[in-house]
């Protein structure tokens, strides 16, 4: 297989860096970004050399495997808090990339918890008192329609997108 010279610049940073965690992550960002579409197996969760500029860690380099973690952002952008840990190995002799799913990391802070007990207790005395409130409507029949985007604060987006 005839490798071109960005696969031959990853391999030569990887010749000089002592085998183990490797710190300067920046350089191989960048070499790794330039090649990546070139290992048999990085187009796997639809991953593309340009998302390793969000950063991947714990980078160890074992010859002649290259091992890091990386964080996805799909959830979030659809509007979870949470990414998915992928560990990638790449085999820079063969040229080839696995995935490994490791869980999941909270990337963003949560939502502040919405108190649903003394929610619902404060609802119910309202709709008993009769009173006119912004979080229901007693409808003629006598039913009760609830407003929920005044009951569950537009900040939950997890809540309030479903």
């Amino acid at each position: 297989m005839v490798q071109d010279s960005a696969v031959q610049a990853l391999k030569a940073f990887l010749d000089q860096q002592a085998i183990g965690p490797l710190a300067d992550t920046d350089e191989l960002t960048s070499l790794l970004e330039a090649c990546w579409h070139q290992f048999e197996g990085s187009g796997e969760t639809k991953m593309e050399g340009w998302k390793l500029r969000r950063g991947i860690e714990d980078a160890t380099w074992q010859p002649p495997y290259l091992e890091f973690l990386f964080v996805r952002h799909p959830a979030y952008v659809r509007g979870s808090k949470w990414g998915n840990l992928q560990r990638w190995c790449l085999d820079v002799e063969a040229v080839t990339a696995e995935v490994n799913e490791e869980g999941r990391r909270l990337i963003a802070p949560l939502d502040k918890a919405v108190d649903t007990k003394a929610e619902a207790e404060s609802l119910v005395k309202a709709i008993l008192s009769g009173q006119p409130d912004d979080r229901f409507k007693i409808l003629p029949d006598g039913s009760v329609r609830l407003n929920i985007s005044a009951i569950i604060p537009a900040t939950n987006a997890e809540t309030t997108s479903k």
